[in-house]
Formats: structure tokens, sequence, C-alpha cells
């Protein structure tokens, strides 16, 4: 079995393949371009995506701070033993943050989120599916006490009181 010829120098078929190469070499380089050094649009992408998660993080930790345990009322969570802290999950329940996210934080406030557990919340009746919704009932939002609702299951729809919940006294020590 014989190996393919070598294109003669200065054919066709020679410079085609030499083309090739160079574009290849021309697109491996601006790929590694790209990589080692992002543009100025892109690194105020970057600078301002890292200051919302910031921003984001900052607020349900205070969310967490204030609230402690999952705030649906009668919830079977409350009643464990031990509880880890990845089991409860902080619910934008006035205005989800959306396909979008939330660019101005404006939804995603301290007053506008509650903590509650994994099932209240991404459960198959919870708060993400529709299917349970918390209602403030002062200005303060959910830094005051909130009427939690849940849809009744089967054709008719509606939505029935769970109870009401309020944050928990944190006492201040004082020195």
């Amino acid at each position: 079995m014989s190996a393919c010829p070598k294109p003669a120098r200065g054919s066709r078929a020679l410079e085609l393949i030499e083309a090739k190469a160079k574009v290849r070499r021309r697109v491996e380089h601006a790929r590694k371009q790209h990589q080692r050094a992002p543009g100025p649009t892109a690194q105020r992408r970057a600078t301002k995506h890292a200051r919302l998660v910031e921003a984001e993080v900052d607020a349900k930790q205070e969310v967490r701070a204030r609230d402690g345990r999952c705030r649906w009322p009668f919830c079977p969570c409350q009643d464990a033993p031990f509880l880890p802290e990845s089991a409860l999950e902080v619910s934008h329940c006035l205005a989800h943050k959306g396909m979008g996210g939330d660019p101005l934080l404006l939804r995603t406030q301290r007053h506008l989120m509650i903590l509650v557990c994994q099932n209240v919340h991404q459960g198959t009746d919870g708060i993400d599916k529709g299917r349970r919704k918390v209602v403030p009932l002062t200005e303060r939002g959910t830094d005051g006490p909130c009427e939690c609702f849940q849809l009744e299951p089967g054709e008719a729809g509606r939505w029935y009181s769970c109870g009401i919940t309020f944050p928990p006294e944190r006492t201040q020590e004082t020195t």
C-alpha cells in the first residue's frame, strides 16, 4: 500500500493546505488571546456581576440571621432535633428573581425574603411551584408578621391560610 503523494511545490492543492493551516493558526492564536485578556467590556460585566452576587449573598445572610429556622407555620422540620443549615433556603416570597436575575437588586432585599425549608420552598407544593405564598401583614415586609397560604388540593384552586408567622425575637445583650 503506497502513501498519498505529497503535492508538488507551487500546486493548487499545496496552496489550499497551507491556507487552511494558516487560518487554523490564526483562529488558535485569537482563541488564546481572548482567553488571556478579556476586553474592558467583559471586565466591567464581570465586576458588576461579582458586586451583584456579593450583595445577594449579604442579603441572604441577613435573612438567615434574622429568622434562624423555617418560618412556615407548623412545618414538621421545626420539630427536627438537628436540621442542617443546607436544608434551609432563602425564598424571594413577594417577587421571584426570575430568569434574568435581579440586576437592580429590587427583589433581593431582606424585607422581601423569608427563610424556609427545602420542602416549603421547592417541594411539590412549594413556593416556587406557585402552590404556597407568603403575604406580609405590615409595611415592614417579612421583617414583621406574615400570613402563609397554601393552594387547596384539587381543581377548586382556593387558597387557605396555614397561619401567621412572626420573626423570632432576638434579644440584644447590653454590656
